[in-house]
């Protein structure tokens, strides 16, 4: 008999898992493995390709609006160097040995200029129609207003053109055009070029 129940013991231990065909559905424990939700990595995957996707598109994006960033400075770097200005060697000027070109731009009233490596240039004023009293900057970007390129204000509807800076001169052309609208009345220093140029062309003059 004891060996009987050896045998069945030992058939039990055979099978590896407990019997649990008594228990209740409820409280059974499912043995397949297939039983148990997988976690679903194929989602996961397709987040982290998309965010890297993502992050690589900027940087991309980046790059090139650095690079279109780079080839504006240089055609503008290449436009300043190919750029030969008629005026540039006026025999007038203490300047006329300061060619090199670093900036050209406007201010926020209209005038344009250019920047050299010791004075600045204006070579252009916008609002010509407007009738206003107009002043010229004693500097730009901290270099000083020494030149007025030609015909500036020959055509403009100023009402007055102040020039602080005493040694800010007018380009003369080879016509007998002024470089201020004679209807412009002219105010600076005594004994400035712009006090030359009103008497020379018959603008009306204001020591300042």
């Amino acid at each position: 008999m004891n060996d009987n129940i050896k045998d069945n013991n030992e058939a039990e231990d055979v099978s590896g898992y407990t019997d649990l065909s008594d228990k209740s559905e409820d409280s059974a424990v499912p043995l397949n493995f297939d039983y148990y939700k997988k976690t679903d990595y194929s989602a996961i995957g397709k987040t982290l390709a998309i965010a890297g996707i993502s992050v690589l598109a900027v940087i991309l994006s980046v790059a090139a609006i650095r690079s279109i960033d780079k080839r504006k400075e240089k055609a503008i770097e290449s436009e300043i160097e190919a750029t030969t200005y008629y005026s540039d060697a006026y025999p007038g000027s203490p300047y006329a040995d300061d060619t090199k070109l670093y900036e050209k731009g406007y201010t926020n009233n209209g005038l344009g200029y250019t920047l050299y490596e010791h004075h600045a240039r204006i070579t252009e004023y916008k609002d010509i129609f407007i009738p206003i009293d107009f002043t010229i900057p004693d500097t730009i970007k901290g270099l000083p207003v020494t030149e007025i390129d030609y015909y500036v204000f020959s055509y403009c509807k100023l009402t007055s053109l102040t020039v602080s800076n005493p040694e800010c001169i007018f380009f003369d052309g080879d016509d007998e055009l002024s470089p201020v609208a004679v209807d412009t009345e002219i105010i600076a220093p005594e004994g400035s070029d712009a006090q030359r140029v009103a008497e020379k062309y018959g603008n009306k003059f204001t020591a300042k």
